[in-house]
């Protein structure tokens, strides 16, 4: 008898614990339900992103006039750069002309770079494609 009593009573002393155990299971899973339905929240290419309304063409004129460094900047500007470091040698003149040379440098580096990248890579625009440089493939003359 005292076998019975000693389960009961350890049936008893278990069972908050088995009801908590049961509602942590039960939240848990209906966590796991409500995230499995929302698989693609948080990855930025599923979200839409509202755009602000504005007239497009005012918006790219003050952008394109009020840019500096950009090419169309440069070429309007440089001349003016040039002129005034003629004109008024001063350190601050002859220096702006100077880095503004040295940005059209870089650009024009960075141009080549990709150039000769999108050459490389394009059997069409490889005249080392076009033309056999070896004397082997050369029929004898």
């Amino acid at each position: 008898m005292s076998g019975m009593v000693d389960s009961q009573l350890a049936e008893e002393s278990l069972m908050p614990f088995v009801l908590l155990l049961v509602g942590i299971y039960s939240v848990t899973a209906s966590a796991e339900q409500q995230w499995f339905s929302r698989h693609s929240e948080g990855w930025f290419w599923y979200e839409q992103i509202a755009e602000p309304e504005t007239d497009e063409n005012e918006a790219n004129d003050q952008t394109k006039r009020h840019q500096p460094h950009t090419t169309a900047w440069i070429r309007n500007n440089i001349g003016l750069y040039l002129d005034k470091a003629i004109e008024l040698p001063s350190r601050e003149n002859v220096s702006n002309y100077l880095y503004l040379d040295r940005l059209i440098k870089e650009k024009a580096e960075r141009f080549a770079r990709v150039g000769k990248q999108v050459i490389e890579g394009d059997p069409l625009l490889d005249e080392n494609v076009r033309i056999i440089h070896t004397a082997f493939s050369c029929p004898s003359l």
